[in-house]
């Protein structure tokens, strides 16, 4: 429950910042200031269901693992294909994906809860120091991965218009989708 109430408060600083950055990162990036705070909610989103899961995966109920995974999926299809029925547009894209996001965080939740519920407070002792260090160089190339994959869309986004944006965005995934649909071949 302690790690839960930890990434829950990390959460909750991306909204913070979100919201306090809005302004600066809608104009940046040429999209509506709404847009900014959502992410911040979805990216908080994520990091939780990834705790759940990993709490999951380390009990080893990966029957909770796998059906949080297929929720999520399931999910943002589901809400996606409502939502462009309803004509949405973008804040239908935001909200389908985060429809797949709280899904899955749902399900893996609930099978915790109910597979955990008779267990009582226990104490427990964390190694801190450790945790902290493995956390940061974990954190240092996710986010060096996430910069070298996706930093230049976010240049393109600013500097170009939407239609040239949207051209590079496009070929710059598919670039990606062949990169990592060859990537398991052992080389």
């Amino acid at each position: 429950l302690d790690i839960v109430r930890l990434f829950g408060a990390i959460a909750l600083l991306y909204l913070v910042l979100a919201l306090a950055t809005m302004k600066f990162v809608g104009a940046f990036l040429h999209v509506p200031e709404w847009t900014v705070p959502f992410v911040a909610i979805m990216g908080g989103g994520l990091l939780f269901s990834a705790v759940l899961r990993a709490v999951a995966q380390g009990t080893q109920d990966y029957r909770a693992f796998t059906v949080s995974c297929v929720t999520d999926g399931f999910s943002k299809v589901a809400a996606l294909a409502i939502f462009m029925t309803f004509a949405l547009g973008l804040l239908g894209g935001v909200l389908g994906f985060a429809a797949g996001i709280f899904g899955g965080a749902i399900a893996v939740g609930v099978a915790l809860f109910n597979r955990y519920r008779a267990v009582g407070d226990c104490e427990m002792r964390y190694d801190w120091r450790r945790i902290a260090l493995s956390g940061l160089g974990s954190a240092a190339i996710t986010i060096a991965g996430a910069l070298m994959g996706s930093a230049d869309v976010v240049l393109v986004k600013h500097f170009f218009d939407a239609n040239q944006a949207g051209i590079y965005a496009a070929a710059s995934l598919g670039g990606k989708v062949l990169l990592y649909f060859v990537g398991f071949v052992p080389t």
